[in-house]
């Protein structure tokens, strides 16, 4: 019985988490009398995210202890930079005596 309520609880938090990255990046939609207001072509109005909808976005990144941006993608040390020089010059060395 707790390993479903668990599996549901992670369940809530995945959609959770997808509806807040999915706010902070397209908006929310305008809404009107419980629709969607929609624009001359028919497509639905998005407006910026409300202020309460990012302080909840910023605590779903708190209470997963993500308090910056991850860095190890973007960043990379001297050593990892100097090893991918290498692979670079090897790669290209090699490519020559082909």
């Amino acid at each position: 019985m707790r390993k479903a309520l668990d599996t549901r609880m992670n369940e809530l938090h995945n959609l959770v988490v997808e509806q807040a990255i999915r706010i902070m990046q397209n908006g929310r939609p305008l809404m009107s009398k419980g629709e969607p207001v929609l624009d001359p072509e028919g497509n639905v109005i998005y407006v910026p995210p409300t202020a309460a909808e990012i302080t909840a976005a910023a605590r779903i990144l708190k209470d997963n202890g993500i308090d910056t941006p991850i860095k190890s993608h973007v960043t990379k040390s001297a050593e990892e930079e100097a090893m991918s020089l290498i692979l670079s010059d090897l790669k290209e060395t090699t490519r020559e005596m082909q």
